[in-house]
């Protein structure tokens, strides 16, 4: 077996279990901050109420948000090394290819997009935060 297919077993069996809880813990913190995000600001002049929606909207950032852009990066930095290197040791085949790599590939990307995705969520509430002032 060449080096990097053993290199992707060895980091599926490493990282099996984690990945789960990457995908369980978006699917989990993602209506939250949904619901959060679809809370309208109270009107200009209510300022106790617009201080608490703010102050809301900072809790789902620091709990809801934070958490899974740094798992998401976390799990993005350890599988990137092995990615590029997946890259460029294959070829792209449409019909023909190699399950492992393409699969390694797959999740590799599938956890860069959960970790833009949750940047993009974590933007979205420093924006409204910063509207509600």
């Amino acid at each position: 077996m060449d080096a990097v297919l053993q290199s992707i077993k060895e980091a599926f069996d490493a990282l099996g279990l984690i990945l789960v809880f990457v995908f369980v813990l978006f699917d989990v913190k993602y209506p939250q901050i949904l619901k959060d995000l679809d809370r309208q600001p109270p009107p200009p002049g209510r300022e106790l109420d617009r201080s608490s929606y703010r102050k809301d909207l900072r809790r789902s950032l620091l709990r809801n948000s934070l958490p899974l852009i740094v798992i998401d990066g976390v799990m993005l930095y350890l599988l990137l090394p092995l990615t590029v290197r997946v890259l460029q040791t294959s070829r792209l085949e449409l019909w023909n290819f190699d399950f492992q790599r393409a699969s390694f590939l797959a999740v590799a990307l599938f956890i860069a997009v959960f970790f833009l995705w949750s940047i993009g969520l974590g933007v979205e509430l420093l924006q409204r935060i910063s509207k509600a002032r």
